[in-house]
């Protein structure tokens, strides 16, 4: 059973290729420009100074240790930022809705006034009238047109200024 076992998977398994089509690669002879290999890159080490630890192992691990520590206080400092901008930026569209609010509130009163100074200004305008005056002074106040003999006539050949008003009052109170 093993066998036959074994004979499934090799038989449908992926092989490389194999040492025959290696050398068979190898023999050709290579025609142009030779392959380039890449340039090798400067990795830059950092050089830590040495500690009081005496084991490789372990200043490994400290300085691996230390690393995590300080990716880890990072990706908490940058999360903190994060939360505190994002409740920053809550806060100000709160205040923001808040003031839209009350300007639309201002707003609504603003008109119900102009619609009242609108309505008064027809109601002066009308009462302005030279009927509605009259009305009011016979209905009101019981005035009446003058009669014939109520009249006071003016001339143009008046002198004394003075003696206009006494001559009113005298007529006005005989």
């Amino acid at each position: 059973m093993a066998q036959a076992e074994r004979a499934y998977t090799r038989e449908y398994s992926y092989v490389g290729p194999s040492s025959y089509a290696t050398d068979f690669i190898n023999t050709l002879p290579q025609r142009g420009l030779p392959l380039r290999e890449e340039p090798r890159r400067k990795v830059s080490v950092r050089r830590e100074k040495p500690s009081v630890i005496g084991h490789e192992t372990e200043r490994k691990t400290a300085t691996a240790t230390t690393a995590g520590h300080r990716a880890a206080r990072r990706t908490v400092a940058i999360t903190v930022l994060i939360g505190i901008l994002l409740v920053g930026v809550v806060f100000l569209n709160a205040k923001a809705t808040e003031i839209k609010y009350s300007i639309n509130k201002m707003n609504k009163e603003n008109l119900v006034l102009e619609n009242e100074i609108t309505m008064l200004n027809i109601e002066i305008e009308g009462s302005n009238s030279i009927e509605a005056v009259e009305e009011y002074a016979i209905g009101t106040l019981n005035m009446r047109y003058p009669r014939s003999n109520q009249c006071i006539y003016l001339s143009g050949n008046v002198s004394e200024t003075k003696g206009l008003a006494k001559s009113i009052r005298q007529r006005a109170y005989s």
